[in-house]
C-alpha cells in the first residue's frame, strides 16, 4: 500500500514501479471530487493486474461523515490473450515506462495471470503453458546432448583401445613374418647348403625374435589364447601380465626393457 504526507501529490497516471505494484491501493482526495477519484481508481485496476483492491477514502467535514467504498478486479473467464501479447518465461510482474502503450502492457500482464511455477529438467521455471513448453523442449534438449557427449567419449576411448589393438596386431604380425622368413633361410642353410650373407643376416635378426621375447606378444597369449601358467610369464619378465598389458598400450616391450622400467 502506498501513502504520502504531502498537501499535494503528482497525478496517478505517473506512478511506475521498477518492483512488483502493491496489491492494496487508498485513494483520498482532499481536492479532488468523488467523480476525480473513482477514475483514479478505474485507472489502478486497469494498469496492473498487480493491483486487486482499491479503497475510497471520502472524507466529509463538514457534514463528519467519512465513506468507504471498495473497488476490485473480478478475473473474466471468458477474457482470451491474443497473438499479439509477448510469451515471456521468468518475470511475475510488469514495467511499465512512459513510452509505452498502456494497453499493450496490460494485455501482457493479463497473459501472465495464468502462469504457474513447475519445473523444466533441473530448474524451477515461472510462466506460461507456452513458454514452458519452451523451457522443458530445451531441458530435453540439454539432456539429450549430455548423453550424447557421454556416447561419445565413451566411443572415443573404445577407438583409442582399438587402435592399440591395431598397433599390437601389426606388431606382432610383422614379427611373425620373420620368424616364417627365418624358417626358410635355415632350410636354405641347412638343407639346400646355398646360404648367403643376406639370408645369413636375416637368421641371426630371426634368432633375436624366436629368442628374444616380446612381453607384450606374450601377455596377449594369457588374455586372448586362455594360457594358465603365469608363473612362468612372471619368472621370465618379472612383472605380472596385467601390469605388461597396460604398459603395452605405450609400446611393446622386452625383458630387458620390462625390468629396466621397473627398476625406475
Amino acid at each position: 500500500m502506498l501513502a504520502f504526507k504531502r498537501a499535494s501529490k503528482r497525478p496517478d497516471e505517473c506512478f511506475f514501479f521498477p518492483i512488483k505494484w502493491p496489491k492494496l491501493i487508498v485513494e483520498t482526495g482532499k481536492a479532488e471530487s468523488t467523480a476525480r477519484v473513482e477514475l483514479d481508481a478505474k485507472w489502478w485496476l486497469k494498469v496492473s493486474s498487480d493491483v486487486n483492491f482499491v479503497i475510497l477514502l471520502d472524507i466529509n467535514v463538514s457534514q463528519k461523515q467519512i465513506t468507504l467504498q471498495k473497488r476490485e478486479n473480478v478475473p473474466s473467464a471468458s477474457q482470451k490473450v491474443t497473438a499479439q501479447v509477448v510469451q515471456v518465461i521468468g518475470h511475475d510482474s510488469v514495467t511499465l515506462k512512459e513510452q509505452e502503450n498502456i494497453q499493450e502492457v496490460a494485455a501482457y500482464s493479463d497473459a501472465m495471470k495464468s502462469a504457474t511455477l513447475t519445473r523444466a529438467g533441473e530448474w524451477p521455471v515461472y510462466g506460461n503453458e507456452s513458454g514452458l513448453e519452451i523451457m522443458r523442449t530445451l531441458a530435453d534438449l540439454r539432456m539429450q546432448v549430455a548423453k550424447l557427449n557421454t556416447r561419445t567419449e565413451l566411443q572415443s576411448l573404445r577407438i583409442d583401445e582399438q587402435s592399440l589393438r591395431i598397433d599390437d596386431l601389426a606388431r606382432n604380425c610383422t614379427r611373425y613374418l620373420d620368424v616364417r622368413r627365418r624358417t626358410l633361410d635355415v632350410y636354405r642353410r641347412d638343407i639346400l647348403k646355398c646360404a648367403t650373407t643376406a639370408t645369413k643376416r636375416r637368421t641371426r635378426h630371426g634368432n633375436q625374435t624366436v629368442h628374444g621375447g616380446d612381453a607384450v606378444a606374450d601377455a596377449d597369449l594369457y588374455i586372448t589364447r586362455n594360457r594358465r601358467d603365469n608363473d612362468v610369464f612372471e619368472k621370465l619378465y618379472g612383472l605380472e601380465v596385467s601390469k605388461v598389458s597396460e604398459f603395452g598400450k605405450s609400446g611393446s616391450f622386452t625383458r630387458t626393457s620390462i625390468i629396466a622400467n621397473q627398476l625406475s
